[in-house]
């Protein structure tokens, strides 16, 4: 099973035993390796979500870049945050400070103001356990992913002692060859030389 699998079916485990929030719009899921929840963003097209993302090193917020064009901007019950938007492949993400994350979770409404002439607003109904839920999913995604690297890091070090054990007792069988054939020639050149030596006596006599 390769690393994403495992990480994949290990988090759908973790959010299905029960990592996940009460509301429907804050419900925490696996999705690619991570831990993610999603808001309907109201003012944006039918089915474009926020979504926030934790992998236990980091999480982020991310939108739609059609949902909001354009340099945008978050606030929380009306006082902006300090975050950062990136295009992304079709996304607009930015990092989440613990500061923020807890704004969001003790908040009662978003706003994201892009190029837009209207703003995109979320309610944080239901965030506040969804942040926390999502913390611990995304903790126990990091643990997992670090057994897994330690797992891996642990089959790749055998191999290479395995292969280095092999390369060494394929050099001594070399040497150990090249010592005999150097053995025998010396040996032969040895009968050689002496049958020089005897031959010149016999044909004396």
């Amino acid at each position: 099973m390769t690393r994403a699998l495992f990480i994949s079916a290990l988090t759908g485990a973790l959010c299905a035993a029960g990592v996940a929030a009460a509301d429907a719009d804050w419900t925490v899921a696996s999705a690619d390796g991570a831990c993610e929840t999603r808001a309907r963003l109201n003012g944006a097209p039918p089915g474009l979500a926020l979504v926030v993302r934790a992998t236990g090193e980091a999480t982020k917020l991310e939108i739609p870049s059609s949902a909001a064009p354009g340099a945008v901007s978050l606030s929380i019950d009306g006082r902006r945050q300090p975050v950062t938007f990136q295009a992304a492949d079709g996304r607009l993400e930015a990092d989440l400070t613990p500061a923020v994350i807890g704004a969001i979770a003790r908040g009662g409404s978003l706003r994201l103001r892009g190029a837009a002439p209207q703003p995109l607003t979320a309610s944080l109904r239901g965030s506040g356990r969804a942040m926390d839920a999502l913390r611990q999913c995304g903790e126990r995604v990091r643990m997992a992913a670090l057994a897994q690297q330690r797992q891996v890091q642990a089959q790749e070090d055998a191999a290479a002692a395995e292969r280095a054990r092999a390369d060494a007792q394929a050099r001594t069988a070399a040497e150990d060859a090249a010592a005999l054939a150097t053995a025998k020639k010396a040996a032969d050149d040895d009968l050689v030389r002496q049958s020089r030596e005897v031959l010149p006596g016999l044909h004396l006599k």
